[in-house]
Formats: structure tokens, sequence, C-alpha cells
């Protein structure tokens, strides 16, 4: 979190914005008293629902690699 009064304000603002962008907050003061804040709009990312994804794959069919044999049997198969 970075403080600053107005004045500073009025002549960093585009270090301001680039800073509140890249998700601090800025406090803005007037004689020392909190007066406004900037902030990103970007909303806050939802963490990753890693439960979900492991309850997913339980359900999921495995398939086994194709073996040589496979392999050479398709290929046969698509010469004639």
């Amino acid at each position: 979190m970075i403080s600053l009064t107005i004045t500073e304000a009025e002549t960093q603002l585009e270090k301001i914005l680039y800073l509140a962008e890249s998700g601090e907050k800025i406090i803005l003061t007037r004689a020392g008293k909190p007066i406004a804040q900037i902030t990103s709009i970007r909303k806050e990312r939802k963490p990753f629902p890693f439960d979900e994804l492991a309850e997913f794959r339980t359900h999921q069919m495995l398939q086994a690699k194709p073996t040589l044999e496979d392999i050479q049997a398709i290929r046969q198969e698509a010469r004639y």
C-alpha cells in the first residue's frame, strides 16, 4: 500500500495509474488523513478448483497407448 498527498498524486498521475494497474493499492491523503483509494478494476482471479479436477479425472476412462502390434495392424488395414 502506498500513501500519497493530493499534490504528489497530481504530479505523478501516470506512475500512480501504472502502480494501480499492477495491483498496488494507493491511498490519497489530505492533511495526513486518508480521503481516497486508487486500485485496479480488474477482477480478482478465483483459485483453481483442483478438487473438482480430481473428481473429473476419476470419472475419465484410462486409455492405454497403442502397442507396436496395434500400429502395425492399423497400417496394414490402411493399405488394403
